[in-house]
């Protein structure tokens, strides 16, 4: 007689289905603790308005907007020093570029670069990309699955 095959859970939709349900059993907050602690829930306060959480001169999100002397809830906006991320990641999508090494400069330097800084400034990136001799080899084409 064959021994039954372990169940596997990426194909046993049922088996995943079990776990997701224990997990939601288990991961529920009484909704009258955020008002009884003070809890912000995902950086709202209860209104709606956006929550300060920190001082930075790196990055902010915008969460609202003042109209008429009154806070407006917006959907949130994300800014590296002072550049609205959308702003960046459309300038590199429609030059068809990455934009890690740019983004980088700016967080760390408080600019973008120009031409002549991002060169240098790519060049000493790659200097430090290269993997250990041997690297492929020993962690990768011989690991076992």
């Amino acid at each position: 007689m064959k021994a039954s095959q372990p169940i596997n859970p990426v194909v046993d939709g049922t088996f995943l289905k079990g776990y997701a349900d224990k997990i939601r059993a288990t991961d529920k907050i009484d909704p009258t603790l955020y008002e009884k602690y003070n809890v912000k829930r995902g950086l709202r306060n209860s209104d709606g308005t956006g929550v300060l959480v920190g001082l930075t001169c790196i990055g902010s999100v915008h969460g609202y907007m003042i109209s008429e002397s009154e806070k407006v809830s917006v959907p949130g906006q994300l800014f590296y020093r002072g550049i609205n991320v959308n702003d960046l990641v459309t300038g590199f999508q429609s030059e068809k570029r990455f934009g890690f090494e740019e983004c980088a400069y700016l967080l760390l330097f408080g600019e973008l670069p120009n031409a002549s800084e991002l060169k240098v400034w790519e060049d000493l990136l790659a200097s430090y990309r290269r993997l250990p001799d041997g690297f492929k080899e020993s962690a990768i084409i011989r690991a076992p699955c």
